[in-house]
């Protein structure tokens, strides 16, 4: 039975998906990505993004160094952008990504990775 941080993380990852989906036509969520290692990333949409899904019930989150180099790391093999989304469970659910700098200007100039 999955706790409720860990329905409400699924919840991110498909909320995650539909907006993504809506702009971009083709998003998947990557199944058992949190157990295993062949499986990097919660979203991905194909030729375009790598997403990192966190959620936290906290008013805050500490973002980790790891987390983020680790996303680079795989999204770089796949030739995708990484974005760390993170998702607060307020009374608002509101989303927020973490994205590099220069993957953003390449992201808002329209550059295609690979």
């Amino acid at each position: 039975m999955k706790t409720k941080i860990q329905e409400s993380s699924d919840q991110h990852a498909r909320q995650v998906k539909k907006a993504l989906y809506d702009i971009y036509g083709d998003c998947v969520i990557q199944p058992g990505s949190g157990n295993q290692v062949d499986k990097p990333g919660d979203v991905r949409v194909p030729k375009k993004l790598l997403i990192e899904c966190k959620t936290t019930a906290a008013e805050s989150m500490i973002v980790k160094w790891r987390w983020l180099d680790k996303l680079q790391r795989e999204a770089f093999v796949e030739h995708l952008c990484p974005l760390l989304s993170i998702r607060f469970c307020n009374d608002e659910y509101r989303i927020f990504y973490v994205i590099e700098d220069v993957d953003l200007y390449d992201l808002l100039r329209g550059k295609e990775r690979g």
